[in-house]
């Protein structure tokens, strides 16, 4: 037997202690099979030992334990034996037999303590031991009486709860914890305790942290480790932790981000008290008590080999519990090429795949794996001495306090940890405080100081609204407002990680320190702090970018800098940074407390050229094969030249022509993932240039560029077989070109790109269709295009192809193409009346287009398809005339679509269809060339429009048929509908300040009232006599006389002065957005003159006489639009 391998012993005599009967057994044999069994080396795997396996010998030791367990020497041997199978082999037992083993536990622990008057001993020890062994795993399947018994708070019985309270040596209590540790953690199929029993040991195991104030020993140690332990367990499998309990863990915590270290000897409180929360932030629902999940999980990511630990620092199974954790020790000591580094959002769509990372943890317990969740008894008291010993614990326990920091501020509301900021980040600290960033400068674990600042980055991650609080101040001994701490938080830890990466020499603290600075650059308010942030952040990071060999730390600072360039708004400080311009003396604008002001980099005149321009393009032109420019590094630059096109092209423009060589040599790689980037690249210039077409030299520049890209790069790239992505990117490239450019092409590239987008409509994957009749949307507006009757011809007939597609983003994207071609044929029709007729366009294709929208609408359940299909059905009602309403076929359409008009605008569920449905009714009513005014053709609409204004909850939608209602140029348009129109429009003026707004709305308020005033007046202008007894029998209270005058004087001085603010919101929905101040106030003034005319005729017919007349009153009413000159 003894050339045996070790797992066919174990089988051999597994197979002899299962014969052997628990009752009338031979105890020499059984003890000489269990001293055997004990003897084997379990640090190693045994093949032999699966969860069935071990199942089965637990139940039979357990029948055996049952007979023998008063024999102390029986007890010992097999306590030990299923610590060996279940704890050092990691198995975790069936769950359907784990209240089988453990109610025979239970007895065997009843009579231990009962033998010795109920006082803990050694024998506890071994049977807890067994217990932990046992239920590790399992928690959420133990029987609800035996939960009691482990968890319960009466120490009477027996449970591990009241054996934690009471008085026991340091060796039991941590197997207790071990034990409450091993029932917390989340099962394979994440089965967990229930929250009050998750609830309870949390308590327990933060008293036991409380109940150890000062380290003398190994034993202090571990005690502190099983806590720390159970904490992390809990914290991976609840939703998060009581908003009540978090000062007192958040307290432990912060004691032990220095366990160890002489920075411990400070006194700490023992619950750490919030700050409050300034108001603007509080949130409008009353937070949870238990914070939910908000950490994202990513996808599976390939594992790479680990570098092979030393000896010294290679870690044993638990003698007590299985760890089916990874060691930290392995994790962090993974390559940094396996990193992957922050990259804004904007330009993680198609993220380069490096390799699995810490922050790609699918779960909280990936979390747990990678931050210090490892056995507590790595050394024995021969291994190194005690020493030696105590070290290595400090350093774990100091990680995993850092690790169950970081899990809780990924668990709880931003808003909570909020408060909690300035314990962890203090805005006014000091060398001796502690604090993450002191871990981060003083901590000499390279790990530990991973983890403090992967802490700093998930509080970071998501806090620019918080951030954006932050504001320079003077401070004050006396009071600190909570936006200057948050300011000199901000500072303080720009201070610490541009310090750390100066000295630091860990290229992989060196990587998680970029991180942070690229989360911090991403959601600081540098508008708002002081200037010379940003610069030393470049400075820094350029250093990394041309002295440091390691791919990952290039990458890394490429990736930060991608941050600040995208950060808004554009900082004049950095164009000057990455170009080495100085900051002109004028144009160095600051306010009195020193913020720095973003200046208008148009007006920036460079001296120099931009290094960082330089060096990127270099690294893009460089082979992806030689060793000096790895993928990922020529990736990262190309997203960096992104960045820089989108917010800094005053920069980038004088580099077009050498970046068109850059973007021709990209195109020509194998990788698809070079191009996609390439055609991003190309996609933002494109949208850069195309904001600045109003300026000659830019054009020029802009013209130059797009020949040579369409009569080079892009030809050769469609004639291959290009990957599909990049295929929809030249779509929505090309959709950049602009009006202006496109005129002035030549008319072969013209046409080329015309094919070249019709041609992808019939692509085979969606993507690519959508992205080609969304760029033809887009050229169909350009005035050259949408004169040539031949390209409409064949956009409509690319529109009616897709509108059937199968795909619903492709019908989406084909809808809204179809709006804009209507858009696009309703340009010609009313404004390019001599060169363009609807004739052109064929009353089948007309038609056809028609039955499409109307048949769409009808049936569709898609939103996007459904308040597009009633865009296009209002530009369709604008654009029909006289042949249309005697051709029955039309007429019968059109009375169809009214119908689908008016349902939609009283019923649909989406306010988007409504107020589009609401444009539609205003296009028909503008549209003389129909027969509007006749009941048949308008009393419904205008029955549906009143309703809507005088009911609907929504103000957009209201806002929509207020200026619906101000469509029609005729009195007679209205039909016998105007009285009730015009009494419609005075009551709602009348309610607008009563009604209950909620806080969603209120900020259409203004806008609502304003559209009310400007269709009032408008309607005033076709008021004629005989509408005259009807509006003043309304009208003849005087306060609603005086409400009517109050709303016209405040919108009347609105007019007269307008404020800024006014002057620069948009008014694109505005009944009179398209009038200037001066024509807003003629409009008013000739509402009112024609409003006292006819008043005047009104008395002058003899009305005067009638008995219900009343002179002062008339007198009133006559004067309801007069203003106050003192307004």
């Amino acid at each position: 037997m003894d050339t045996w391998l070790p797992d066919d012993i174990f089988k051999e005599l597994y197979m002899e202690l299962i014969h052997i009967p628990p009752k009338h057994c031979d105890k020499p044999k059984l003890l000489g099979v269990l001293t055997k069994l004990n003897q084997l080396n379990y640090k190693e795997r045994l093949p032999f030992i699966t969860r069935w396996t071990c199942t089965d010998m637990l139940l039979h030791l357990i029948g055996i334990l049952k007979e023998f367990g008063q024999e102390e020497i029986f007890l010992i041997h097999l306590c030990q034996l299923i610590v060996n199978v279940a704890a050092k082999q990691k198995i975790v037992i069936c769950s359907m037999s784990v209240s089988v083993i453990l109610h025979g536990l239970r007895e065997v622990w009843l009579q231990v303590l009962a033998n010795y008057n109920g006082i803990p001993n050694d024998k506890c020890t071994h049977v807890l031991g067994a217990i932990s062994a046992v239920t590790f795993g399992n928690g959420a399947y133990i029987i609800p009486e035996l939960l009691e018994w482990l968890i319960g708070r009466d120490g009477r019985s027996g449970s591990i709860s009241g054996l934690l309270q009471a008085p026991i040596s340091l060796e039991l209590k941590k197997v207790c914890l071990q034990c409450l540790s091993g029932l917390c953690l989340t099962s394979e199929s994440r089965e967990k305790l229930t929250e009050d029993h998750m609830h309870i040991c949390l308590q327990l195991f933060i008293d036991a942290l409380h109940s150890i104030p000062s380290i003398k020993d190994v034993a202090h140690y571990r005690v502190v480790f099983a806590s720390h332990k159970g904490l992390q367990h809990i914290l991976d499998g609840s939703n998060g932790i009581h908003v009540h309990e978090i000062g007192s863990f958040l307290a432990i915590l912060k004691k032990h981000l220095v366990f160890g270290l002489p920075a411990q000897s400070k006194e700490l409180p023992s619950i750490l008290q919030p700050l409050p929360v300034p108001h603007t932030l509080q949130p409008n629902a009353k937070v949870s008590q238990v914070e939910p999940v908000s950490h994202q999980s990513s996808k599976k990511k390939k594992k790479r080999r680990t570098r092979k630990p030393n000896a010294k620092n290679r870690t044993d199974s638990d003698t007590s519990q299985p760890s089916p954790i990874k060691n930290m020790q392995d994790l962090l000591s993974e390559n940094v090429k396996s990193l992957n580094l922050l990259t804004p959002k904007s330009l993680q769509k198609f993220p380069v795949n490096r390799g699995p990372s810490f922050d790609g943890a699918k779960s909280d317990s990936d979390v747990l794996k990678m931050l210090g969740a490892s056995s507590e008894s790595d050394y024995s008291d021969t291994e190194g001495g005690q020493l030696s010993a105590m070290t290595s614990f400090a350093h774990k326990i100091r990680q995993m306090a850092i690790g169950s920091l970081l899990l809780i501020v990924r668990k709880t509301n931003k808003l909570i940890m909020l408060g909690y900021w300035n314990s962890f980040i203090p805005g006014t600290s000091s060398p001796n405080d502690v604090s993450l960033l002191s871990c981060i400068i003083h901590d000499p674990g390279p790990k530990a100081r991973v983890a403090a600042l992967m802490v700093v980055c998930a509080m970071l991650e998501g806090s620019r609204s918080f951030l954006g609080l932050a504001t320079q101040e003077t401070v004050s001994t006396s009071f600190i407002s909570f936006s200057a701490m948050l300011a000199s938080s901000v500072h303080d830890i720009h201070d610490v990680l541009l310090k750390a990466i100066s000295r630091e020499r860990s290229a992989l603290v060196q990587v998680h320190i970029l991180k942070a600075l690229s989360s911090l650059a991403a959601n600081a308010p540098y508008t708002k702090l002081n200037k010379g942030l940003v610069s030393g952040i470049i400075s820094e990071v350029r250093k990394i970018m041309f002295s440091s060999h390691d791919v990952d730390c290039r990458v890394g600072a490429l990736n930060v800098l991608i941050s600040i360039l995208s950060s808004d708004p554009a900082l004049l400080e950095v164009a000057c940074s990455i170009t080495e311009t100085e900051i002109p003396a004028s144009s160095s604008t600051e306010h009195h407390n020193g913020k720095c002001l973003a200046k208008p980099l148009s007006a920036l005149n460079l001296k120099s050229q931009s290094w960082l321009i330089t060096d990127c393009m270099g690294l893009c032109l460089q082979a992806s094969d030689t060793a000096d420019t790895p993928l990922p590094l020529r990736i990262a630059a190309l997203q960096l030249l992104t960045t820089t096109s989108r917010q800094y092209f005053v920069v980038i423009k004088p580099y077009l022509k050498e970046l068109t060589t850059v973007i021709h040599y990209c195109m020509t790689t194998d990788n698809t993932t070079v191009q996609l980037h390439v055609f991003k690249l190309l996609e933002e210039i494109g949208r850069s240039l195309l904001k600045h077409q109003q300026n000659e030299e830019f054009v020029s520049d802009s013209l130059a560029l797009w020949e040579e890209l369409l009569s080079g790069p892009i030809q050769v790239a469609t004639q291959e077989d290009i990957y599909f992505v990049n295929r929809s990117h030249i779509c929505d490239f090309l959709s950049t070109i602009g009006p202006i450019v496109f005129e002035k092409l030549p008319q072969k590239l013209q046409l080329f790109a015309q094919t070249l987008l019709m041609g992808l409509t019939s692509d085979e994957n969606y993507l690519v269709r959508s992205a080609s009749i969304r760029s033809l949307a887009v050229f169909i507006m350009f005035p050259v295009l949408r004169r040539d009757i031949c390209f409409v011809e064949d956009v409509a007939g690319c529109i009616i192809k897709l509108m059937k597609d199968s795909v619903k983003s492709v019908q989406s994207n084909a809808a809204w193409s179809f709006g804009n071609f209507t858009d696009a044929i309703i340009i010609n029709v009313e404004t390019d009346t001599d060169s363009f007729s609807l004739k052109e366009i064929g009353n089948s294709l007309l038609m056809e287009l028609f039955d499409i929208a109307i048949h769409t609408f009808d049936t569709d359940s898609k939103d996007k398809v459904r308040f597009n299909m009633m865009r296009v059905l209002g530009n369709m009602l604008r654009l029909f005339n006289e042949y249309h309403v005697h051709n029955e076929r039309f007429c019968t359409k059109i009375f169809q679509a009214k119908s689908l008009i008016i349902k939609a605008m009283l019923k649909d569920s989406l306010m988007k269809v409504r107020w589009n449905a609401c444009l539609a009714c205003g296009n028909m009513l503008g549209n003389r060339k129909l027969p509007v005014g006749k009941p048949e053709w308008t009393d419904d609409v205008v029955d549906a429009l009143c309703s809507t204004v005088a009911s609907s909850k929504n103000y957009k939608v209201k806002i929509k048929a207020t200026v619906a209602l101000g469509c029609p140029e005729k009195r007679d348009s209205y039909g016998k509908k105007f009285s009730s129109v015009y009494m419609c429009i005075v009551n709602t003026l009348l309610s607008s300040d009563d009604e209950a707004v909620d806080f969603g709305e209120y900020k259409f308020k203004d806008k609502l009232q304003e559209e009310i005033i400007y269709t009032l007046l408008h309607l005033t202008k076709l008021i004629v006599v005989d509408d005259m007894p009807s509006i003043i029998s309304s009208v003849q209270d005087k306060v609603t006389i005086n409400l009517i005058q109050f709303q016209l004087a405040k919108w009347y001085k609105t007019i007269k002065k307008p404020n800024e603010e006014s002057r620069k919101e948009p008014e694109s929905y505005a009944a009179l957005g398209q009038y200037t101040s001066d024509q807003k106030l003629e409009f008013f003034n000739n509402a009112c003159s024609h409003w006292k005319q006819v008043i005047r005729t009104y008395f002058n017919t003899g009305n005067e006489k009638e008995p219900s007349f009343d002179i002062h009153l008339a007198s009133v009413i006559s004067e309801i639009f007069l203003i106050p000159s003192s307004e």
